[in-house]
């Protein structure tokens, strides 16, 4: 089982972090004031890690991996990144193309299996 997978709790809060280019996960704090329906992250550390993020990553408890319509406009603030929502039926990745969130490839996927992450 992949690093990512150890995120997800059927019940509990959501939990969001980044995967950074050298493969390592980063948990951030939920800072949300209903965490155990959503998620928010401190400014400040996104913008502390912006440089280093290659994808960020969020667990859906007690639901689906499907793309929620916050997913949706969250991930469209972040292009050039890989999203990945993990759920009760496991993960599922996006990318962003000309402002429209799709669904990942094998070939957008393959560092994260090659680092043990999915």
């Amino acid at each position: 089982m992949g690093k990512l997978l150890d995120f997800y709790e059927d019940t509990g809060k959501e939990r969001v972090g980044a995967i950074l280019k050298d493969g390592s996960v980063y948990e951030f704090e939920n800072v949300h004031p209903e965490p155990y329906e959503a998620f928010d992250v401190a400014p400040e550390e996104l913008i502390r890690l912006d440089d280093e993020m290659k994808a960020t990553f969020h667990t859906h408890p007690k639901f689906t991996s499907n793309l929620s319509a916050e997913d949706y406009q969250a991930f469209t603030n972040w292009p050039d990144l890989i999203h990945i929502i993990i759920g009760n039926d496991g993960p599922s990745a996006y990318i962003v193309e000309n402002g429209k969130v799709l669904n990942a490839s094998e070939s957008d996927l393959a560092w994260l299996s090659k680092k043990d992450l999915l």
